[in-house]
């Protein structure tokens, strides 16, 4: 009864004044648990809760009650860095992957100054420098500027990326994203510090961050998420150019993911730039004809496209987009949502998937015919098995061969509540 009393006594008691109240008046441990619970923890470094490795999770009030918890997460020489011969050690991979962004974050840590503060206290963490792998900047700066966002980072944000860039002697990935913004600013205190990231392998670009492929010159994978990388106001010219002029520097590249539009010109370009290629992501085909109806799409942009890759010669895997864009005749179905609910709307979708399904053979055909070399294409999200065992062109098995009505109905199950029917 007496420990309860302590424990409500505590809870409207200031520290100072239990610590007043207790002198002299109950045993040591009870006083070791006071000291202990109205004490202030030790602060583990913001960047690494944010990462939201399971491990802090588990974790964190042990990791508090350490005498000096930054150590134990931050040197080199710290008894919990891995690995050690006996005894509890953090993770492998605690800092293998960093993101230094706040998309999931409250508006109160956006922005710039979130990342600088973010970075400050990495600088401090010589394990983390030496671990990270993977390093995701995503950074939300909003379109409609106010007093808390600026559209430019400050220039000692610029110096602490140059300065724990240059510290990432592990650095495989990098992942950038800040919303369009900033980017000359980075490319300018890039180029000033002449920072170059000889480990890094592969580069994610959103927005606007090509000005990194000339910093990475071993990179062997490129990929974006954006559909434009510059904008022509930007530059004056197709983006699409501006990247090859980066891009052909890089002598290790065999895998280009870009959001291009792709055509004759474009396709020879980069044959001539970077002919090493062996994985290639087609999001689209420009059109050399707007006017045409479906019926009148034969594949004419699609034929000539595969006559120039096939002058790669290493190219062994291709992405292209869906159907509806290789211009094969195909004419999709509705574009609004609403069409595919209510009576006959699963019907609907069951005959646009048949269709869909019905012209991606049809593309397949004329690409296997020009590149029968392939190890693998896929067309939008399918992908074929194909078996070459045999001479000629290989065969082709795709999930609806030889049971097209079951996988339209896997594509759109029977919902009788909607008025379904059977095809």
């Amino acid at each position: 009864m007496m420990f309860f009393s302590i424990l409500l006594t505590l809870s409207i008691l200031s520290p100072s004044t239990v610590a007043l109240k207790l002198t002299g008046q109950i045993c040591e441990p009870i006083q070791l648990f006071l000291d202990f619970v109205t004490r202030t923890p030790p602060r583990i470094p913001q960047f690494i809760l944010d990462n939201q490795h399971p491990w802090i999770k588990e974790n964190k009030y042990w990791i508090q009650r350490l005498p000096d918890s930054h150590h134990a997460l931050c040197s080199l020489d710290s008894p919990y860095r891995p690995p050690q011969p006996s005894g509890i050690t953090y993770p492998k991979d605690l800092y293998t992957k960093l993101v230094i962004g706040d998309s999931l974050l409250s508006t109160d840590r956006a922005g710039w100054e979130n990342a600088r503060a973010l970075l400050e206290e990495l600088q401090k963490c010589p394990a983390a420098l030496n671990d990270i792998e993977n390093l995701q900047v995503d950074i939300y700066i909003p379109l409609d500027l106010d007093s808390d966002h600026k559209a430019s980072p400050p220039p000692e944000l610029l110096q602490l990326f140059v300065d724990v860039l240059n510290a990432m002697s592990n650095l495989r990935h990098v992942y950038w994203k800040t919303s369009g913004r900033g980017y000359k600013d980075f490319e300018n205190a890039f180029s000033q510090a002449n920072l170059t990231l000889t480990s890094v392998r592969s580069l994610e670009l959103g927005e606007k961050a090509g000005f990194l492929i000339p910093f990475c010159p071993n990179v062997e994978k490129l990929e974006d998420w954006e559909m434009a990388l510059y904008s022509r106001s930007d530059l004056g010219l197709d983006p699409e150019l501006r990247i090859l002029e980066w891009a052909k520097e890089l002598k290790k590249l065999t895998t280009m993911k870009l959001s291009f539009a792709w055509d004759v010109k474009l396709a020879e370009a980069m044959l001539d730039a970077m002919p090493q290629l062996k994985v290639l992501r087609i999001t689209g085909l420009k059109r050399n004809r707007y006017y045409d109806e479906p019926e009148m799409e034969t594949g004419d942009e699609l034929k000539a496209l595969l006559e120039v890759l096939k002058k790669f010669p290493n190219l062994e895997h291709v992405m292209f987009p869906e159907s509806l864009g290789l211009y094969v005749g195909f004419e999709g179905g509705p574009w609004c949502g609403n069409e595919y609910f209510g009576p006959g709307g699963r019907e609907l979708g069951r005959r646009v998937s048949k269709g869909d399904a019905e012209f991606t053979e049809k593309a397949a055909g004329i690409i296997i015919s020009v590149l029968p070399g392939l190890k693998s294409f896929k067309i939008g999200s399918y992908s074929p098995t194909l078996d070459a065992t045999g001479s000629g062109t290989p065969t082709m098995v795709w999930p609806w061969t030889g049971r097209m009505k079951e996988w339209t109905y896997e594509e759109w199950p029977h919902r009788l509540d909607e008025g379904d029917r059977e095809l």
